[in-house]
């Protein structure tokens, strides 16, 4: 959609100069990732990509419409609150910390856990064997920064490049923002070691500025970091926000298949920023090595003409307010819905299946897939074949473990690898949909010649590991 282009290259222009300036922190700091605006770089990417694809979308629409731009964006806001105030952790958090203070435990190292996706229970239980105590990081803990004084002229240099170069302004807001966002650094610039040599750090997705914190601190004293990927699948979705935030905070990444290594798939975005590196761990997706049979066929897809009489599912990507991290995908919501409900209509007879987190309701006319998790859904083998229009998801992942043929209509939002483009061309029935041109190329799958033999090598590549592992398992090798 060409209205993207220009916020596409502008951006990318935003990724390109903040990682200039995190490499300029990175030669006046002495600790390894230990970077102001390594510390910042969700925040400021999203604050000023944001901005340009709402006016970019505004300047689109042209009738003042606030549908899906109705938050303000402020610099480390979500939903107009802002996320350098932490809560107390949760009294469970709270009793297993103050266990790991007994006596009888006093000469383990401490895993110090994160805001993490695996079953903490699970972690806790394998740590123990291991012969760790477990611990949660108290959320009012604050970041040090070596040579706090200098790294900060960067960053406020790098924030007053960016409003100039884009066209944002530098006001009382955004800097009363940025002076909020700096409470989280610590004054004191010899601060108490409280991590002892063996002792480990986990932490979930970067994108969590409280993840953030505990990476800084534990890399400032040099302890190892081990950072867990989100998500069903590692190396098919082609994401700048990969780079600057899972895999530049860890010293050990734990990922799913095997094309999640930059030795295996060596795309940019799969380095960390400061070009040092980490080491990466494979392991499986249990929901996908659940779904997953290696031995059974994939599932024909009907003729169009014959697909009424079978169940579909319909799987959205989420609609929410406009807002960026990355250089894709990028996309008016307005226009999303339009075109999802050009596309049911020859489709009446589909369930749709609505992302768990979406903050908006649509009126699709068709029947809602009302069970939360997807992953059920598949399990219980109801639909007969799924639609997707976005393959770089958790969602895509699960589907396509399943033997049941895919439908994916690209309407040109792509942010895959070279490697997952092929994968996935091989598992779909893969439509090309000019958004532009009403929708031209939208009828193809009516074809009753287009191709009907699909192969599946995502799953193995992308969600399991080259040897069955679990997710605990994959974490107990590297401990």
């Amino acid at each position: 959609m060409s209205y993207l282009e220009n916020p596409k290259k502008k951006i990318e222009y935003i990724i390109n100069l903040t990682h200039k300036y995190y490499l300029e922190c990175d030669t006046v700091s002495t600790h390894d990732n230990n970077n102001l605006v390594g510390l910042y770089f969700h925040e400021i990417v999203r604050y000023f990509s944001t901005a340009v694809l709402r006016e970019a979308i505004e300047n689109k629409r042209g009738d003042n419409s606030n549908f899906f731009l109705d938050d303000d964006i402020r610099f480390g806001y979500r939903n107009n609150l802002p996320i350098f105030i932490f809560n107390s952790i949760s009294k469970k958090r709270r009793f297993i910390s103050f266990f790991a203070k007994n006596p009888i435990l006093s000469k383990r190292p401490t895993l110090f856990l994160g805001d993490v996706s695996i079953n903490n229970y699970k972690i806790i239980l394998m740590s123990y064997l291991k012969g760790y105590k477990v611990v949660y990081f108290d959320k009012k803990d604050k970041v040090f920064i070596d040579k706090f004084d200098l790294q900060l002229k960067i960053l406020m240099n790098l924030v007053k490049n960016l409003c100039e170069d884009v066209n944002v302004s530098f006001n009382n807001t955004l800097s009363k923002d940025i002076n909020d966002a700096l409470s989280i650094v610590s004054s004191d610039p010899y601060p108490k070691k409280i991590f002892k040599t063996k002792d480990v750090v986990l932490i979930g997705t970067p994108g969590k500025l409280f993840n953030r914190i505990i990476s800084l601190n534990a890399h400032f004293f040099k302890i190892k970091v081990i950072g867990v990927l989100h998500g069903d699948e590692s190396g098919s979705e082609n994401l700048a926000a990969w780079r600057y935030d899972d895999r530049s905070n860890c010293s050990h990444l734990l990922g799913y298949g095997p094309l999640g290594n930059y030795l295996k798939n060596a795309e940019e975005n799969f380095k960390s920023l400061s070009g040092r590196d980490y080491s990466y761990i494979e392991s499986d997706s249990e929901v996908c090595r659940a779904i997953y049979n290696k031995h059974s066929e994939i599932s024909k897809l009907s003729n169009y003409s014959d697909l009424h009489n079978q169940n579909g599912l319909y799987i959205s990507m989420q609609i929410r307010n406009v807002s960026a991290i990355n250089t894709w995908p990028l996309f008016d919501p307005s226009d999303y819905i339009a075109w999802q409900k050009h596309m049911l209509k020859s489709f009446q007879n589909v369930n749709v299946k609505t992302h768990p987190k979406q903050k908006y309701y649509v009126d699709f006319n068709n029947n809602i897939e009302k069970r939360k998790n997807l992953a059920e859904i598949v399990a219980d083998n109801d639909y007969d074949y799924y639609i997707i229009d976005g393959a770089a998801s958790t969602a895509f992942s699960l589907i396509a473990a399943s033997n049941k043929p895919i439908i994916y209509f690209n309407i040109g939002i792509p942010s895959y690898t070279d490697i997952a483009i092929k994968t996935i061309r091989d598992r779909v029935l893969w439509i090309d949909v000019d958004m532009e041109s009403n929708y031209d190329g939208f009828e193809q799958f009516k074809n009753s010649k287009i191709k009907n033999n699909f192969s599946n090598n995502f799953t193995e590549m992308f969600s399991l590991a080259s040897i069955p592992t679990s997710r605990v398992s994959a974490l107990s090798s590297i401990l």
